[in-house]
């Protein structure tokens, strides 16, 4: 029996330590890759994410603008998490022991995704220093405390609001009384602020199981709090799911008539935003299982035999930052406002760039003609 919590550092770490350790049968060039590339991908899912906040100040109170910041926002904070994580990942192994909805979702969802972006760039410069300090296991719970408020909490968050978001949106489309009747403004701030409970709830949980090895409580609780997480999370899909096939159903059959162009251009919305990051929530649902398969095999010492599902939670976890990404870009594919916003700043860097060659041409002319 080996320990499951990680001896081997690599730059950015994004898998759980106790998950895997020396049963992690995937070779260390594709994780050293996978790594890398988490590192680099941060830069582009922080620009992102500030990109939708900005354009969310611009952005009417909608539906679609509270969700965008619902998941820009944590997506931000989990982005400047894995920066700082990352600069100080060498000390952290040295101390090891082994307005509207859519403007309001889309800051929820950008701020903390920008911060976990700039937080994983940090943390990859202090990656050295988190290897010095390995044995100091405070500072590695503080690491994995950090990781889980930032990039899991970024994750939890759209798996919850993004399922409260599909609903709302096809109760405000095909049962627009009920919508009326029951989610007003205050009822819909409380529930995305629900959404964050939960999933910071989500996240704590997701930290006494990743330190169980420093932390050694009873396994009953362990497990007890595992299944907790898998029905809950289990729910969530489903009720995902089901609102996204009953939004594409309604989408495919919706009469061609002028006065649906609004709602078939909402639910259209829905689908195009929830398509691609469904596909990744699937095999993070995949990897919930395998990760409390390999909890109920722990020993008492937190050591762990069972390596069936290791690969394939290392692919999990090390497609986080894709995750991020995706949720980002499709706030600026799906929601009109969003979109318009970003042809506008296109086209007005467009013609300031055209302007600014126009007026050096200009000036290389009259510096000719006086010359003469």
């Amino acid at each position: 029996m080996t320990k499951a919590s990680s001896t081997a550092a690599v730059p950015l770490q994004i898998v759980p330590e106790n998950m895997f350790g020396k049963h992690l049968y995937v070779p260390d060039w594709l994780l050293d890759s996978f790594s890398y590339y988490d590192y680099l991908s941060q830069y582009p899912m922080i620009l992102i994410n500030l990109f939708i906040i900005l354009l969310s100040y611009n952005v009417k109170s909608s539906l679609c603008r509270t969700y965008a910041l619902n998941i820009a926002i944590p997506t931000l904070i989990t982005g400047i998490y894995n920066i700082v994580r990352h600069f100080l990942n060498d000390y952290f192994m040295e101390h090891s022991d082994d307005a509207t909805l859519c403007r309001t979702y889309a800051l929820n969802i950008a701020i903390p995704t920008l911060i976990t972006g700039i937080y994983n760039i940090v943390r990859h410069f202090l990656n050295d220093y988190f290897m010095e300090h390995s044995d100091d296991a405070v500072l590695q719970q503080l690491d994995i405390a950090l990781s889980c408020l930032t990039t899991t909490n970024s994750l939890n968050l759209y798996e919850v609001q993004g399922t409260f978001m599909t609903m709302l949106t096809y109760f405000g489309c095909v049962r627009p009384i009920l919508y009326k009747k029951l989610f007003n403004e205050s009822n819909i701030r409380l529930g995305f602020f629900l959404g964050h409970i939960l999933a910071l709830l989500l996240s704590a949980e997701s930290f006494f199981e990743r330190a169980y090895p420093m932390l050694l409580y009873g396994r009953f609780f362990l497990r007890i709090h595992t299944v907790v997480v898998v029905v809950v999370k289990c729910t969530v899909f489903l009720a995902m799911l089901a609102f996204y096939v009953s939004t594409l159903v309604k989408l495919k059959n919706y009469p061609i008539t002028r006065n649906m162009d609004v709602q078939k251009s909402r639910l259209r919305a829905v689908a195009i935003y929830c398509t691609p990051p469904n596909v990744f929530l699937l095999l993070t649902l995949i990897g919930t299982l395998c990760s409390a398969r390999i909890t109920f095999k722990l020993n008492s010492d937190g050591t762990s035999d069972y390596t069936s599902c290791t690969p394939l939670l290392a692919i999990v976890y090390n497609l986080v930052t894709v995750r991020l990404i995706v949720n980002s870009v499709c706030v600026l594919v799906a929601f009109a406002d969003y979109r318009r916003k970003v042809v506008a700043v296109v086209v007005e860097a467009k013609n300031r760039m055209l302007c600014r060659k126009n007026t050096r041409i200009f000036s290389s002319r009259q510096d000719s003609t006086r010359s003469y």
